[in-house]
């Protein structure tokens, strides 16, 4: 069934080469959630596409009819565009591992506005304040909560024994859920401060919480490398400096 023309921001995911001077794009839209397009002639056409198709920038792009699984980019052109991230080599390959992860994460074509807007505002973070090693993985757990995936750090998976507040937990990567001692244990330790920081940004605010220690940021990337390759099958790309 063929699609309406219509206008959407959107960031670029990935493009890749197609034919002779085609590209194929995978995007983040505002409206779409991930989406995949055919920009024809984007390798040549300075007209309708100039410099947009690269990452690190918010585009507004036209997306015209077409037929089949893909849609038809019919031109692009930068919104805004984050020169600040190029300020660090390991800040780009942050931003690069965030756009990865989102199009590792999220379904194609199924509506995704706070994911998108999380993006954008990672990217808007990184651009006006630069990275820390802690940025990337609040934002991956961040979209993992968003995709479901968010453990449940309250209550024994087994006996619905509830944990304090401030207490350790084991987490059972299966069930995403922690398990008592008197149950067993689990796979994942998480200390008091991993436990807090990683419900803090499930809930959104990824981007203001306080950067955890050491410790707790070790046990936060064990649970969430535990989490992907269980549910998702994935091995999520990683902080450069890890």
């Amino acid at each position: 069934m063929a699609r309406p023309t219509q206008f959407t921001e959107a960031l670029l995911l990935r493009a890749v080469d197609y034919r002779d001077s085609d590209r194929i794009v995978t995007l983040l839209s505002r409206d779409h959630g991930p989406i995949s397009a055919l920009a024809r002639g984007a390798r040549n056409s300075r007209k309708r596409f100039g410099g947009a198709l690269e990452p690190c920038a918010l585009l507004q792009v036209e997306l015209g009819e077409t037929r089949g699984e893909l849609f038809r980019l019919a031109s692009a052109e930068v919104k805004q565009h984050f020169a600040g991230l190029s300020r660090s080599l390991d800040c780009l390959r942050r931003a690069g591992a965030a756009l990865k992860t989102v199009r590792m994460v999220l379904p194609a074509e199924e509506p995704a506005e706070q994911a998108f807007a999380d993006t954008l505002g990672l990217f808007e973070h990184f651009d006006a304040h630069g990275s820390t090693n802690w940025h990337l993985l609040a934002f991956q757990f961040r979209l993992l909560a968003l995709a479901g995936l968010s453990p449940d750090l309250e209550r024994c998976g087994r006996c619905d024994r509830e944990a304090p507040p401030t207490r350790a937990v084991l987490l059972d990567l299966a069930s995403g859920r922690i398990r008592c001692r008197r149950c067993g244990g689990a796979d994942v330790y998480l200390s008091g401060e991993a436990r807090a920081w990683i419900e803090r940004v499930g809930e959104g605010s990824f981007l203001d919480a306080e950067p955890p220690s050491e410790r707790a940021r070790v046990e936060t990337r064990r649970a969430l490398t535990g989490l992907a390759a269980q549910h998702l099958s994935l091995e999520l790309p990683v902080d450069p400096t890890d």
